[in-house]
């Protein structure tokens, strides 16, 4: 018989099977790229926070031991610092034991103040000569002031008494600025006792 309906020609299979397979493969290469560039993904960046963090560490690090060296080359000049303080001869204690040695009618106009040799160079007017031989013997007095010898006298235009005069002072008036703190300290304390 005859066949009037048209029958769809015979397909190769074969094509079609070969075609759905490189489908299927290329579907789950794609997936497996997805997943496998994921991963890759995430290990780079934990690499790279490791390395940022590693990098500050490093940068802390540096910038902590110039703190150091800071500090340190601080420190050094402050014990420097500190060691002259020490060795420093005050030169103040001396004004504060003159300060209290002179008599009310005698006027000092010059100091020569030879620290290293200790001794000390006078000029001044007074009123009198009584004045001065007053102003003699409260140096003379002071256990810290030795050898007091007055060198020139004379009166002046306005009727006043100039005179000069030398004397050695302890080495210990001129002891370091500790000892001179603790003299003040040690004054302080004495003075909150008897309040």
């Amino acid at each position: 018989m005859v066949e009037i309906i048209p029958k769809v020609p015979k397909k190769n299979k074969s094509l079609q099977n070969i075609l759905f397979i490189i489908s299927l493969a290329l579907l789950i290469t794609a997936t497996l790229a997805y997943f496998g560039l994921g991963n890759f993904q995430k290990k780079e960046s934990q690499i790279s926070k490791d390395l940022k963090n590693s990098l500050l560490e490093k940068t802390i690090n540096q910038e902590r031991n110039a703190k150091k060296q800071e500090v340190s080359i601080f420190q050094n000049k402050i014990n420097s610092f500190g060691l002259l303080l020490d060795k420093h001869q005050g030169s103040s204690n001396f004004f504060k034991v003159f300060e209290e040695n002179i008599h009310p009618k005698v006027w000092f106009s010059e100091i020569d103040l030879n620290a290293e040799k200790f001794e000390v160079f006078l000029s001044g007017d007074a009123e009198s000569f009584q004045s001065i031989s007053q102003q003699l013997a409260l140096f003379r007095e002071f256990t810290d002031i030795q050898n007091v010898d007055l060198l020139d006298v004379s009166i002046n235009e306005k009727g006043l008494i100039d005179f000069s005069l030398s004397f050695s002072i302890s080495p210990k008036v001129f002891a370091s600025i500790d000892v001179f703190r603790q003299n003040n300290t040690e004054d302080t304390e004495d003075t909150e006792d008897t309040e």
